[in-house]
């Protein structure tokens, strides 16, 4: 049986805009919200958060809420986090430690490779799709 496809998801300047941001501004922009759930509720994808959200309980139970709101069954959709690791020793661009993190993920969780994948960032995550052919990323901004 095959994996249904999987979509990462950032929340900072994914769902809500850069006129809304402040830090981890707790609002989210509700059009970009029902289009999400759209995808989701209509694709049968599964989410993983790889949004900095993930780490603090607060801002996940918000985003967990929002997503609820618009329809998602949470419950069924979303599928874990990745896993929160540090920049390497000399210093590393977040967008180097996200993609990490979701090569992370996908490893640990053992993703079957014919899964389709997308990752939703504003961040340039520079060679994600050398991790899997079938890895697409979709830049926000």
């Amino acid at each position: 049986m095959s994996h249904p496809p999987l979509l990462f998801l950032d929340v900072d300047g994914v769902l809500n805009t850069s006129m809304m941001q402040t830090s981890h501004n707790s609002k989210l922009h509700p059009k970009l919200l029902k289009r999400l759930s759209t995808l989701i509720n209509t694709s049968n994808t599964k989410v993983v958060l790889s949004t900095t959200w993930r780490r603090d309980e607060g801002y996940k139970s918000i985003l967990i809420d929002y997503l609820r709101s618009n329809g998602v069954d949470v419950e069924n959709v979303v599928e874990g986090d990745t896993p929160v690791l540090s920049p390497a020793a000399g210093g590393e661009a977040p967008s180097s430690v996200r993609v990490r993190e979701i090569s992370a993920y996908l490893s640990e969780a053992g993703i079957p490779h014919d899964t389709p994948i997308a990752v939703l960032d504003d961040m340039d995550l520079k060679n994600i799709e050398a991790l899997d052919g079938l890895i697409k990323f979709i830049k926000v901004s």
